[in-house]
């Protein structure tokens, strides 16, 4: 491999004061596209159950609006559950690399 080539196969790095990394756009785009995907399992899931309640309406209760029945079945009956999940699974899926 030629001097040159070499050069083109460094990935770009940035320095914000002492802090550095690489830039990966790849990486950064399926991150943000999985962490879109959890967020909507997720709210997906809070969604599900006696009362079934919309996707709109459960998103826009966890952003700060919402009727009061929704806030209350919502945030206080089925968010605990979700969030419970979400960190089990998280938890699972941390030593498995």
């Amino acid at each position: 491999m030629s001097g040159t080539d070499a050069k083109r196969s460094v990935a770009p790095g940035v320095r914000l004061g002492q802090v550095s990394f690489v830039w990966r756009p790849w990486l950064v785009s399926v991150t943000l596209l999985l962490a879109a995907a959890t967020f909507l399992v997720f709210c997906l899931s809070i969604g599900v159950g006696d009362f079934p309640i919309g996707l709109s309406r459960v998103i826009a209760t966890i952003l700060g609006g919402g009727e009061r029945v929704d806030e209350f079945v919502i945030m206080d009956l089925r968010m605990p559950r979700a969030l419970a999940g979400l960190i089990v699974g998280v938890a699972l899926g941390c030593p498995g690399r």
